[in-house]
C-alpha cells in the first residue's frame, strides 16, 4: 500500500512531499527521486521511471505493467500538491 508522506514542515528536506510503500517498508524512488516539490515534479519523475520499466517488460514479453496507476497517486495527493484530478 502507498501512503503521501508530507514534508512541508520538515526541515534540510529538498522537496514538499514523499511515497512510503508499507509493503516493503521503504520510500519509493521514481527516475532516481523520493523527494519531490510538488505533482508536476513527481509526474515527470513517475513516467520517465514507467517508461524505463515498461520497455524492460516488452523486451521479456509483457504487454503492460503497472497501467493507470498514476491514477492511484492521484487519488492519495492533497491537492497543494497541484494535482490534477482526472475527469471521467
Amino acid at each position: 500500500m502507498k501512503r503521501f508522506i508530507d514534508l512541508t514542515n520538515v526541515e534540510d528536506v529538498p522537496g514538499q512531499f514523499a511515497w512510503w510503500d508499507t509493503v516493503s517498508d521503504t520510500f519509493d524512488s521514481y527516475d532516481g527521486e523520493v523527494v519531490f516539490s510538488d505533482w508536476a515534479d513527481f509526474e515527470a519523475a513517475y513516467r520517465a521511471e514507467y517508461a524505463r520499466n515498461l520497455i524492460t517488460a516488452k523486451r521479456i514479453g509483457l504487454d503492460d505493467i503497472y497501467p493507470n496507476q498514476i491514477e492511484r497517486y492521484r487519488g492519495l495527493a492533497p491537492e497543494w500538491t497541484g494535482v490534477r484530478v482526472s475527469v471521467a
